[in-house]
């Protein structure tokens, strides 16, 4: 601090602030004709937040218009999360179009810290009618017959 007298005693300095919700920092002087002190309250953050990707996960298969829907959370202990937004909103169904899909998840904390956290995953088409080796009609005594199906996966 600088003034007029000059302080005398000064509790002014430098400081490293570390990452914190709350710092508070005095200065304080003192002079001839008195003292002041005057404090100020720091939030730091540096840290990216986190996110917890639920579903879909990397490398998943899913059925076309199976029942999956996405789960992700996010979170950042130091200034709190802003927004937390992905391809799909949380609790949406994700497999209605086939083929193979890109999900991402991007947050970003109330100190402008941003992370995205990406997956890829699969959505197969609609299944395949089965096939049946004999063919519709009446038959007299005991006849063999198989089932087949085109769908990869498919259990018969």
């Amino acid at each position: 601090m600088t003034g007029n007298p000059a302080p005398t005693t000064s509790g002014c300095a430098s400081a490293s602030v570390p990452n914190t919700k709350d710092k508070k920092y005095t200065c304080s002087a003192t002079n001839a004709i008195g003292s002041a002190k005057d404090s100020v309250t720091i939030k730091v953050d540096t840290f990216k937040p986190a996110i917890a990707l639920s579903v879909p996960t990397n490398n998943a298969s899913y059925g076309l218009n199976q029942s999956v829907t996405a789960s992700y959370t996010c979170s950042d202990a130091t200034s709190g999360v802003a927004p937390c937004v992905g391809t799909s909103a949380n609790g949406a169904l994700i497999t209605s179009t086939p083929g193979r899909q890109a999900f991402s998840v991007t947050a970003i904390d109330n100190a402008g810290n941003t992370t995205t956290k990406s997956v890829t995953y699969h959505v197969g088409g609609a299944a395949k009618t089965p096939v049946l080796s004999l063919a519709a009609g009446t038959y007299v005594g005991a006849q063999t017959i198989s089932i087949s199906d085109a769908t990869t996966g498919a259990v018969i």
